[in-house]
């Protein structure tokens, strides 16, 4: 059965009166379904505590429910590293500075709810909703001792969205992480290869261990791959290096290595043959926001942004601005580099920085939308596709870059499958 997401969401505004929504703060008299609206509109998703890799738990279920819905989901667990093909988070606190922006779907024991709450509280998150079985009179009373408001005591988010158990998300071929974890990479039946920096508490800093990995990664990608997409955990997408690499002690020769390496991982990422899509929910700073320039496309959140802060603290991001010179004019790395103020999404859009700006709460499923579109596409054609424009686009000028497309268009046209 197919679900209608349109049909789910005009749902919630009649179901709140069958709801019992609890807000203990005095000026909070919204209805229950203004309640329920209010949650889903949630600008960076929802994270599922209590997610469960077992299919037949409500963990589960309500983390298959958001992504069949194509919203952003985070499953929180302290047990599990991925669940249908999502990188966990062990605690709310891992969501990052914006954590309050998310809705948190709660599925656990009463115990571990009620403890649960003043995280909650410190992390001034105001979407909370107790799923069937996860509250008590005593959860309820810490609630309004907090101040917290929150949905209980009613249907759950599969009935108000509607829910197909059997929906599933592409499955894993292949997985795996290096670099102690910070990295995540799988393979899924679609040939999408997601690579995933998940170290939301470094701020997905690109240490020489995780330089390390992604260049191993990326050199021996499996031939199935068609399309890569580069994420992060967290409210940072990567704040660059991770400066202990650069202590004073390791050495000049040392510091030469980590940042010819940083140069690799980003020769890489227009090298190999495979489309490779920066989905960037956050801050991209320094060698984060090189390393995500360097990716074929770039889709943003309407809450990330993008710098060049080297000037800022002493120095200057001579390295970063390469990357960034490949996708922007001139004048807008000189300001980025100079000034180090943070661009937003939509003026990185309308400058070329970014393809394409998304409502965070949408990000990964269309980010996961147009790299399916990509893999659906003749690989051959596309892999060599992308061979050729940067050739091109190198050319110095214009009858170059002819002589360098046309051949490329006549061995397409020789082709019998064209």
């Amino acid at each position: 059965k197919r679900i209608d997401r349109r049909r789910a969401m005009k749902r919630l505004h009649h179901l709140g009166r069958h709801l019992d929504i609890s807000s203990v703060r005095p000026q909070a008299t919204a209805s229950a379904a203004g309640k329920v609206g209010h949650f889903l509109a949630a600008p960076n998703g929802f994270a599922v505590v209590g997610a469960s890799a077992e299919r037949q738990k409500f963990g589960n279920k309500v983390l298959r429910c958001y992504m069949q819905h194509g919203l952003s989901a985070v499953p929180v667990s302290v047990s599990q590293k991925v669940i249908e093909g999502l990188p966990c988070v062990s605690s709310l606190k891992d969501l990052g500075r914006d954590a309050c922006d998310y809705g948190v779907s709660v599925i656990t024991p009463p115990k571990v709810t009620l403890q649960l709450l003043d995280v909650i509280s410190e992390l001034k998150i105001q979407r909370l909703w107790l799923q069937p079985g996860s509250e008590s009179q005593e959860v309820l009373q810490r609630a309004a001792e907090l101040e917290l408001g929150l949905i209980h005591s009613g249907p759950c988010v599969l009935v108000e969205l509607g829910f197909n158990p059997q929906w599933s998300p592409p499955q894993a071929v292949a997985e795996g992480e290096a670099a102690e974890g910070r990295v995540q990479w799988r393979l899924d039946e679609q040939q999408v290869f997601t690579l995933t920096l998940s170290s939301p508490k470094t701020r997905n800093a690109l240490s020489r261990p995780v330089l390390d990995a992604l260049q191993q990664i990326l050199s021996d990608l499996p031939r199935t791959t068609r399309v890569l997409l580069l994420q992060s955990q967290g409210s940072v997408f990567s704040s660059g290096h991770d400066f202990g690499d650069f202590d004073e002690a390791l050495g000049t020769e040392t510091h030469r290595r980590t940042l010819k390496l940083c140069s690799q991982v980003n020769m890489l990422l227009q090298q190999i043959p495979q489309p490779t899509i920066a989905v960037v929910q956050g801050l991209a700073t320094a060698a984060g926001c090189q390393l995500a320039c360097s990716c074929d496309l770039v889709l943003a959140a309407d809450s990330a942004a993008f710098q060049l802060p080297g000037a800022a603290n002493g120095g200057f991001c001579h390295t970063p601005a390469v990357s960034l010179g490949m996708r922007v004019p001139p004048n807008l790395v000189a300001e980025m580099a100079f000034l180090a103020e943070k661009v937003s999404a939509e003026r990185a859009e309308r400058t070329g920085l970014v393809n394409r700006v998304i409502p965070r709460v949408k990000l990964y499923s269309e980010a996961r939308r147009l790299a399916e579109k990509l893999a659906s596409a003749d690989p051959v054609q596309i892999q060599r596709g992308k061979e050729v424009l940067y050739q091109q686009i190198s050319k110095p000028n214009l009858a170059e870059k002819y002589q360098a497309a046309e051949p490329a268009m006549l061995e397409m046209f020789a082709t019998p499958a064209s």
